[in-house]
């Protein structure tokens, strides 16, 4: 339960920044700090090293959102974390699909799906979706931090993403339905 808590505050906090733009900056970046500090620790299956990386490289950025919040209340730094995650996600997938299993394999089968036969070229297109979809999703995320208002930033990077997200998921599901019917396989 603190996982989905956490992933789910961390997901809206975009919103928040914009709902509690009177906040002091730096309150802000403190509390996005926190939560992510407690996802890092709540996140299974790390080894110490990735750990210690992923520990360090967030108290490099909030460091440097504090200190660029103290020169600039609009946070354009801090904005750009999305950024960081989408094109984080893509490369990680793109890696995969050079380098199998795909990272749609990866997470199916930690959910118990056997991929083989047909399925393996299905999950391989699939990452390929993703892999493209986090790339434009982080230029997209990019314009709105460094051009567009918080207003906007925080509407894209809070809601708007996310419905993209969910349309990608309604648009796969019963395409993957008719290829596992096509091709014999059980529903995953």
């Amino acid at each position: 339960m603190l996982r989905i808590t956490l992933a789910g505050a961390l997901a809206v906090f975009p919103i928040c920044l914009y709902l509690f733009d009177q906040v002091s900056p730096q309150i802000l970046v403190v509390c996005f700090a926190g939560l992510a500090a407690l996802r890092v620790l709540q996140v299974d299956g790390l080894s110490r090293t990735h750990r210690t990386l992923m520990t360090a490289g967030l108290v490099l950025f909030c460091s440097l959102a504090l200190w660029q919040a103290a020169l600039d209340s609009r946070l354009t730094l801090f904005k750009l974390y999305p950024v960081a995650i989408n094109f984080a996600a893509a490369a990680y997938a793109l890696h995969t699909w050079f380098y199998p299993p795909s990272a749609i394999a990866r997470l199916a089968t930690r959910f118990g799906a056997r991929i083989e036969g047909p399925a393996v070229p299905y999950t391989r297109n699939l990452t390929l979706i993703w892999t493209l979809f986090f790339f434009s999703n982080g230029i997209i995320a990019a314009y709105t931090a460094l051009l567009g208002t918080t207003r906007t930033w925080a509407l894209y990077n809070g809601f708007i993403s996310y419905v993209l997200i969910g349309l990608i998921f309604a648009i796969e599901y019963p395409i993957r339905r008719v290829y596992q019917r096509r091709h014999h396989q059980h529903p995953t």
